[in-house]
């Protein structure tokens, strides 16, 4: 389950089609209570990663679009 979290993370992060708030609340209500913050971390490290390939891969343009939809 906690590769799922980490990969859910990362979509979260490439794609902006979901708020990261609005995943991090369904990662937390979709795990038993006992995984529950292990899989919450594992969704922000990925959610890190996403961030930070896209940023490093990411022309200026991109870097400019990934700013302005990280702010709304």
């Amino acid at each position: 389950m906690v590769q799922n979290s980490v990969m859910v993370g990362f979509f979260a992060a490439v794609t902006h089609l979901l708020d990261a708030d609005a995943v991090r609340e369904a990662v937390a209500d979709s795990v038993p209570p006992s995984f529950r913050e292990l899989n919450l971390k594992a969704f922000e490290k990925g959610l890190e990663y996403g961030a930070t390939a896209l940023t490093a891969t990411a022309s200026r343009a991109d870097a400019e679009l990934q700013v302005q939809y990280s702010l709304e």
